[in-house]
């Protein structure tokens, strides 16, 4: 049934002039009176006599307009909130930890703001605590380290990020060289336990098979601290540590941080955008987009691109 019929019934109806709904509809006269004739064939019904002055409502007519009205008052409605679901931005958020924050969330930020259909926040979080919050779906995608042994999620690689060991110019020998074997007499500053840093700094060692690790202990110095503060401890010689180059540049570029010549290189980090696969399509395929161009941009500035290399689709 023509919901627009029916809007012209109850103008008809409640002003009872066929000229008047004309005018309040901004229709001709017989354009209404086509409608009137439709409807009522329609509704196998006679809604009103006579016109003008004499102008009265059926029974039936009186139950109909009833109707109409409410009919029209919600077509309306729906209307109304149609178009402000249309108009209105897509909420998401994304999780990001700190090695993307340190490196190029700035990027991935200005082009998530380019989408003016999107309203993403960001959430920071460690590996462990951004996978709870994909897990309890408070956010719809995370930008993390991988590797990710969870089958409910999906991951596409964005970037890999070159991990060197680094300290301070004055605890270093001048040329910068030294031997894994030679590295372990210095204090390390080791990551949090059980993240990935603090995983993947184990693996090297073992990788590696350096012998008697266990026996320098008393060298590690365990400060439970993020990637920046590991950055500014080891630029005041507190020790030496191992971290992705591109999230520190700053640090190296200014001369506070030094990169060790060691020839026992780590495997790089792999940073991917991870999220279930039931995720809202709209938020993660532009957020992936953002992540992606981002990464390219990023790498293709101020050198970056020595340590960092983004991974295209």
């Amino acid at each position: 049934m023509n919901v627009s019929f029916l809007e012209t019934f109850y103008w008809v109806g409640t002003l009872k002039s066929f000229s008047e709904a004309a005018k309040r509809l901004r229709l001709t006269q017989p354009v209404v009176s086509m409608r009137m004739a439709a409807l009522q064939r329609e509704l196998g019904a006679t809604l009103y006599r006579g016109s003008g002055k004499t102008f009265e409502l059926t029974n039936a007519g009186r139950r109909v307009l009833l109707k109409c009205e409410a009919i029209v008052v919600l077509s309306k409605e729906l209307a109304e909130q149609a178009r402000e679901a249309a108009s209105a931005a897509t909420t998401g958020y994304v999780g990001v930890t700190d090695v993307m924050a340190l490196s190029f969330l700035p990027e991935f930020l200005r082009r998530l703001s380019a989408h003016q259909s999107l309203n993403v926040g960001i959430k920071p979080g460690s590996l462990t605590d951004l996978k709870t919050a994909l897990g309890n779906d408070d956010i719809d995608m995370a930008l993390m380290l991988e590797p990710i042994n969870d089958p409910t999620l999906l991951s596409d690689h964005v970037c890999e990020l070159e991990v060197r060991w680094v300290g301070s110019p004055d605890l270093l020998p001048i040329d910068r060289e030294m031997n894994i074997s030679e590295l372990v007499r210095l204090p390390i500053i080791r990551p949090p336990r059980n993240t990935y840093r603090y995983e993947r700094l184990l693996e090297y060692f073992r990788w590696h098979e350096v012998p008697g690790v266990e026996m320098v202990q008393p060298r590690w110095i365990d400060v439970g601290l993020g990637i920046a503060t590991s950055a500014h401890l080891a630029s005041r010689g507190v020790g030496v540590t191992a971290l992705p180059i591109a999230a520190v540049s700053h640090f190296v570029n200014g001369g506070s941080l030094s990169i060790i010549d060691v020839p026992q290189d780590f495997r790089p980090w792999r940073l991917a955008a991870v999220r279930k696969r039931s995720a809202n399509p709209i938020v993660v395929e532009a957020a992936i987009e953002c992540a992606r161009r981002a990464a390219s941009e990023f790498e293709e500035t101020e050198g970056h691109g020595q340590y960092f290399r983004a991974i295209y689709a």
